[in-house]
């Protein structure tokens, strides 16, 4: 369970449209996509460490399509 504070403006507002809008849905939705949203971030962030650890190679892949196309380079 969680609890937050909100202004009461704003709780007002949400008592105002609660026939409209189901709030602990949409705010776990909400948390929910924040979450992706981070994990996301973390995973790309995990990829560029592991980029910078890698040395830049000299494969050409043109030689290895015509290779498996059948072709010589």
């Amino acid at each position: 369970m969680v609890t937050i504070r909100v202004p009461r403006e704003l709780r007002e507002a949400m008592r105002r449209f609660a026939d409209q809008a189901d709030w602990p849905e949409f705010l776990r939705g909400a948390i929910l996509r924040k979450i992706r949203q981070l994990e996301l971030e973390e995973a790309s962030r995990t990829a560029d460490l592991i980029r910078a650890k890698t040395r830049p190679g000299i494969y050409d892949s043109t030689e290895t399509i015509r290779g498996d196309r059948g072709r010589s380079a």
